[in-house]
This record gives structure tokens, sequence and C-alpha cells, in this order.
């Protein structure tokens, strides 16, 4: 099982997902009379965002989806484009294309060349990407995912995400999508640089273990480009991919089962 490999017992993702769902839950009473709106409503969000996440390592793949798709509300609420992202984890395809159509000029236009403003550029970025893959892509989405290819080879080594990972290792898997050539290669890459992060969170065993690290086990952009990069597949991901290591397989296999349930 995956939580075996990233060394986290089971019961102890269970409490996380089980916690941080009835945080947010509490948050949305409070939602009502608040005095801050704006605190409890990000609370509300990441709290949501926490909870599937955790779902998703225990790959309870329908509660995870549920969950991430509320959390894509409330992000969207927020004025957030890390909404997006949720939305893609919990294969909401109406909803992203109701964001593709609705907030890409917002959210593009705030993309410049100094400062890299790396939030709104890399949740467009995988908005495109999904665009491309779940809609047959159209020519509007393709010439976007092109263009923003040519863009961010300026910032390929500007670090994105809450993972910090370098635009480089997206940019390559997006670029493979907008050229219909192999993600194989781009794909794996990603894959083994992930791991080193992962690695190297896991060596603090006390905060690790504990749910406590500023890393989580699995974090949504991985969800989110992994589902996005398979969708073109028609055999699981580890069929198509060279695993490395067991931590790679413990990726792919949660994966692999948002996959085995994902909407057509």
């Amino acid at each position: 099982m995956a939580l075996h490999e990233l060394q986290l017992a089971e019961v102890r993702v269970w409490r996380a997902a089980e916690m941080h769902e009835g945080y947010a839950r509490t948050l949305q009473h409070d939602l009502n009379h608040p005095e801050q709106p704006s605190q409890a409503e990000m609370l509300r969000a990441s709290s949501l965002a926490l909870a599937a996440s955790y779902r998703a390592l225990v790959l309870d793949v329908q509660g995870a989806k549920r969950l991430f798709r509320e959390a894509a509300q409330a992000y969207d609420a927020l004025q957030m484009p890390f909404a997006v992202l949720m939305a893609i984890c919990g294969d909401d395809r109406d909803l992203v294309r109701e964001y593709w159509e609705t907030r890409r000029g917002r959210w593009r236009s705030t993309v410049g060349p100094v400062p890299f403003p790396a939030e709104p550029f890399f949740c467009h970025f995988l908005m495109t990407m999904s665009m491309v893959v779940w809609f047959g892509g159209t020519s509007a989405a393709h010439e976007e995912l092109r263009q923003m290819c040519d863009d961010g080879q300026h910032d390929r080594h500007v670090p994105v995400g809450r993972l910090g990972l370098p635009f480089m290792y997206y940019h390559d898997i997006g670029q493979a999508l907008s050229l219909a050539t192999r993600l194989e290669p781009p794909l794996t890459e990603y894959l083994t640089r992930l791991e080193a992060v992962v690695m190297d969170a896991m060596l603090d065993q006390y905060h690790w273990q504990r749910l406590q690290s500023a890393v989580l086990p699995v974090e949504p952009e991985t969800l989110a480009v992994c589902l996005v990069s398979s969708t073109g597949f028609t055999e699981p991901l580890s069929f198509h991919l060279k695993i490395h290591s067991p931590l790679q397989g413990a990726v792919v296999q949660i994966v692999n089962a948002f996959a085995k349930q994902r909407e057509r």
C-alpha cells in the first residue's frame, strides 16, 4: 500500500482527514456571522484541501474528489487561481471548463517576465494542459499552451507551487502535450525530482510521521499534473513509466486509483 512506502500510519492519516474536514464544517457555520470573513474562508478552503489530500492517501477516491470539489468552490470564492488545481484533482471537468471560459483572461493577464508571478501562471498552465487533454484540445487551448511553453522558456528555473520545483518540470510535460510527443520521459523526470523533495522531508521523521511536515506526502499539484498526463493512456500509469523506487510507485498507485474512477 502507498502508506507503507511513505512510512505513514493509516489510522493517523484517517484521523487527520476527519479532523480537517470537521474544522472546515465548523468554519462554514462561522461564516454566517464572521468578523473576519476572508480569514475564515481561507482557513476553510485550506482545511478542505488538506482533508481531500489525506483521503487520497488512503485511496478513498470518492471522498477525496468530493472534498477537492468543495475546496475548488471555496478557493474560487476567494478569487484564488488555486481553485483550478482543486477542480482538476476533483475531476470536475465542467468546472475546469468554466474557469477556462471565464477566468483565464484575468489569470493570464497577470503573467509578466519580471517578477514571475508563479501561482497564477502555474495554475493557468495546468488548467490549459487539462483543457488540451480532457476536451480534445480546442484550437485556442492548443495555441495558448504552445504560447505559455514559449513564454516559460525564460523562467524554467523559477520555483512554482507548494513543492517549489523548478517550472521546467511542468513546462516539459506541457510541451510534450502541445507537440503530441511522448509524455513518459518528462513525467519520469518529474517523479524523480519529486522523490528527492519528499525524501528530504521524510528525513525529519518526527514531523513527517505526525503529518506536520511542510510538504504533503502527495501534493495536489502532483496529483493534478499526473492525472492530466495520464488521461490519454489506455493502461495504468505504472505500465507506461519506469518506476525506479517504491516511493515513486506509491505516488503512481494513488494516481491509478483516481484514474480508475475517472469520469467519462
